[in-house]
């Protein structure tokens, strides 16, 4: 097999010729593990552990033509999309230009190309397209307002979209919508998105293929809103699309950047209400619960939750307490005053 990485050296060299004044660098993830071996070849790299034959399905660390490989592969990969100048040594790829936004055209134009051959690019590389969902819901008043939101990683803000009448999880999906927008008027080639939600997660990465092929419906009955799935199915056709679960619930001594920017849309997405609509909504609930502690009987605390609970109504433990305490000071006041004093003469 004959030497096809280029020499450090002329590289350096050649790099130094450009002498331009905005410089990036684009890093595959897992380049050679995203390499496939062909079923024939993969006798050649078997090994044994602990009395167990196993074999690679990959292309293997550590071989001695694995990196020339992997080189010569990205290489064909990137002369075959027509990739604008650059320079590449093994996994990693740099380009140049004038201005930051020559660069970055650049970069995006690369990426695009080594996505469609199979390869990932390590988070570095992800952050400018990365954008974190959720969507939100509260009753305030007699309404259920919801909340999609979606945060930038690099602007550092919070765009989203309100309305009256859905769910949180119909919230979560029109924040998918909205990064969805937002990729496309901002011309990205490809958008990161991230979620803590795994319905979005499992949606995105292979449930919506199902339900397109299913004519948008499950075991007979339409998929819930489905409009807004055959929305975003549509993007989907324009616009390659990495989904990242992250997880929701993270001690503050494990969280990593990622964590800190599913806390920021977390807190973004929630429903801001005037302290007015709060007192409206409480006593909403107080009046609920009077209603459920006397229809089920003047029951207990404990009794009055599982009874609201059993016929759908969502009450808290307080409520319910505030509710009998007034109902037991009510009926003292009212025996008291029944109750004749000794000294009574009438």
């Amino acid at each position: 097999m004959s030497a096809a990485r280029p020499d450090m050296l002329e590289l350096q060299y050649e790099l130094e010729s450009k002498a331009a004044k905005w410089y990036a660098t684009i890093d595959i993830a897992n380049a050679f593990f995203s390499i496939p071996l062909a079923a024939e070849c993969r006798q050649q790299f078997a090994f044994t552990w602990r009395g167990i034959q196993y074999t690679w399905n990959r292309l293997p660390q550590g071989w001695k033509h694995s990196p020339t490989i992997c080189h010569g592969l990205i290489q064909t990969a990137l002369e075959k999309g027509e990739a604008p100048e650059h320079l590449q040594y093994i996994d990693d790829i740099i380009v140049w230009g004038s201005s930051a936004e020559e660069v970055s055209e650049k970069g995006k134009k690369i990426i695009q190309i080594l996505l469609q051959a199979g390869f990932a690019i390590k988070p570095k590389n992800e952050k400018p397209y990365a954008l974190f969902t959720d969507g939100s819901c509260r009753i305030v008043g007699k309404h259920r307002r919801w909340k999609a939101t979606v945060w930038s990683t690099t602007r550092r803000i919070a765009e989203a979209a309100e309305g009256q009448g859905e769910s949180s999880q119909f919230a979560e999906v029109k924040a998918i919508q909205l990064a969805l927008h937002i990729a496309d008027r901002e011309k990205w080639l490809v958008l990161y998105l991230c979620t803590d939600s795994w319905m979005v997660a499992n949606a995105l990465w292979g449930w919506l293929q199902q339900w397109k092929r299913s004519n948008w419906q499950r075991r007979g009955k339409p998929i819930w809103t489905a409009p807004l799935w055959q929305a975003i199915a549509a993007w989907l056709e324009k616009l390659v699309v990495k989904v990242r679960h992250v997880d929701a619930h993270v001690p503050k001594s494990r969280a990593t950047e990622e964590h800190q920017n599913n806390q920021q849309v977390d807190q973004a997405a929630k429903i801001e209400v005037a302290q007015i609509d709060l007192d409206w909504q409480h006593k909403g609930e107080l009046f609920t619960a009077r209603w459920a502690h006397d229809t089920s009987g003047h029951q207990g605390r404990d009794a009055t939750f599982r009874w609201a609970r059993d016929r759908g109504v969502d009450l808290s433990m307080d409520t319910i307490s505030q509710v009998i305490h007034e109902r037991e000071t009510c009926a003292a006041i009212k025996q008291a005053k029944r109750v004749k004093p000794l000294w009574y003469g009438g």
